[in-house]
């Protein structure tokens, strides 16, 4: 992203056929406009953890083409920047959380089960290029913490990964 957007909710409503003989409205979605990014960057990797959305790394480009001063206040790398959204007070702004502690990396991977965000891989521009290493945020202390997690058997860059359960499924 060129510049620090904003983020929007979505709410959604199913709903029944209609009885017009077309398709049924399946979806109703509202945007609104919450509180804008930290900063522009890419790349990233979060979810949710009860009502905290989480964004953990990705890239800043750092262009200065059409935004003035942009490079001073957005420098061009790989992140390990954590921040949290509260969504029940999104307009407090968002939080800084602890630092990711792996190197700095956009495309990393990550799923929510239970209270914990999982996260694994990703890339950089500089060695070792991809990464195999793992990391677990949660605040079960009531301190955001990051724990090491076993590595993957090879790098992974931008994985597709789900959740079943409690149990991760990488693809």
């Amino acid at each position: 992203a060129l510049l620090a957007a904003p983020l929007f909710s979505v709410s959604a409503a199913a709903s029944s056929h209609d009885g017009s003989g077309g398709l049924p409205k399946l979806l109703t979605i509202t945007w609104e406009k919450g509180p804008d990014l930290p900063q522009g960057f890419q790349d990233s990797s979060g979810g949710i953890i009860r009502h905290m959305l989480i964004t953990v790394g990705g890239y800043s480009s750092g262009q200065t083409i059409g935004v003035v001063n942009k490079r001073g206040k957005y420098p061009h790398d790989s992140l390990k920047k954590t921040w949290a959204l509260d969504l029940e007070k999104a307009q407090s702004g968002w939080l800084r959380l602890p630092d990711f502690p792996g190197k700095a990396r956009q495309g990393l991977f990550g799923a929510v089960v239970g209270d914990r965000l999982y996260t694994w891989g990703g890339f950089s521009h500089s060695q070792s290029y991809s990464y195999r290493d793992g990391y677990r945020l949660s605040a079960e202390t009531g301190q955001w913490r990051w724990d090491r997690l076993p590595d993957l058997p090879w790098p992974v860059v931008s994985g597709g990964i789900v959740t079943i359960g409690s149990k991760i499924y990488l693809m």
